[in-house]
């Protein structure tokens, strides 16, 4: 089988779900991506052979008629030829929705990786499409499985599958980082913060409530909107912020630490939120603690502690720093990590569609 996979993005190399995509075979990139990045850079993979769609009309003018009509008039001789040749083609994002004109006899797999329309209305139109085209139907978490598509779109999809994220071993892998002297117990959290998926409120319980421990922070602040937080935050002594470490970079920082945080909200967002970063930190042999966002992370105890509520939270990180001691456990650790590969994510991908 020959499998187009679509990715929105420029930088495919740091594209969430890069690993899983570059394990699969047979397969071609697709950088699906705005007319005003054409001069940009465009970052593929030494792994996949990939082309670029610039998309010429932008996302706000796409829902008059005429607007569609033009760009798809003129550009649907060259790309119906083009995707032709591929068996299957695999979106990852609601506004690859409009590709759909093009496709010829392929059939489609599409990615439901998160909750596009909590994060925007405007996401609405072209996930629908997608849904209701779609041959098959892979979801992150198991929230997303059997409640948003029903619950946003009226949609039961005969043929949704939960295909949660995973980890790059050849990236998170301690024995190529090598073993770390931990200075003290080091507590990190690594990822993205925003207003709308970070508990502000926890990260202020647990950073006083634990004053004999040192916290590192490494990824993404929403600073602007939150700047009297940060700072207030930063200004406590047992805080550190590392900025936004480059992905390659960053499982030699992690693996430093003693226990990684998953620091998401509990609430609707969340719960269809199954992240990366709780394979990354067990691939290094840490113990990670959440709170109880949804029930995707039960199959993960004892390396995974998630907790009902701040007290259990805080609770549950001492409990880790002493579990990450015993060589065992943070074996115990890494075995799990193992489970949830991207290489056997794409074999399970195979699988799925070999019999659809």
């Amino acid at each position: 089988m020959k499998i187009l996979a679509v990715c929105s993005t420029i930088n495919f190399r740091d594209f969430t779900r890069r690993t899983t995509i570059e394990a699969l075979k047979n397969l071609d990139l697709l950088l699906y991506t705005s007319l005003k990045n054409i001069f940009k850079e465009k970052i593929g993979s030494r792994h996949i052979s990939y082309s670029t769609y610039h998309f010429w009309i932008p996302d706000n003018l796409k829902k008059y008629n005429i607007c569609s009509l033009f760009e798809h008039k003129f550009r649907a001789w060259f790309w119906k030829k083009k995707i032709s040749k591929y068996d299957w083609v695999f979106f990852t994002d609601p506004n690859q929705a409009w590709l759909l004109p093009y496709l010829k006899g392929a059939k489609i797999v599409y990615l439901l990786r998160d909750p596009n329309v909590l994060q925007s209305k405007k996401h609405q139109i072209g996930e629908r499409e997608l849904l209701n085209c779609a041959d098959l139907v892979l979801a992150t978490s198991i929230s997303l499985t059997y409640n948003y598509a029903q619950k946003y779109y009226g949609i039961v999809h005969k043929n949704i599958h939960y295909w949660p994220n995973c980890v790059d071993l050849n990236i998170w892998n301690i024995d190529k980082i090598g073993t770390t002297i931990k200075q003290g117990p080091i507590v990190g959290i690594a990822g993205n913060f925003s207003l709308k998926r970070t508990d502000y409120l926890l990260l202020e319980w647990i950073t006083s409530k634990c004053p004999d421990i040192e916290f590192e922070i490494a990824g993404n602040l929403d600073y602007n909107q939150s700047k009297p937080f940060w700072d207030k935050l930063f200004a406590l002594g047992n805080v550190r912020y590392l900025g936004n470490i480059p992905y390659e970079k960053l499982p030699e920082i992690v693996a430093r630490w003693a226990v990684g945080l998953v620091t998401d909200k509990i609430d609707e967002y969340s719960s269809y939120m199954h992240h990366n970063k709780v394979y990354q930190y067990l691939a290094l042999g840490i113990p990670v603690v959440s709170l109880k966002i949804h029930k995707d992370y039960e199959g993960l105890y004892p390396y995974v502690l998630l907790g009902e509520d701040y007290d259990q939270f805080s609770d549950n990180i001492y409990d880790a720093i002493e579990k990450c001691k015993n060589e065992s456990f943070t074996k115990g650790c890494i075995s799990m990590a193992k489970l949830n590969s991207s290489d056997l994510r794409a074999t399970d991908f195979i699988s799925k569609i070999t019999i659809v």
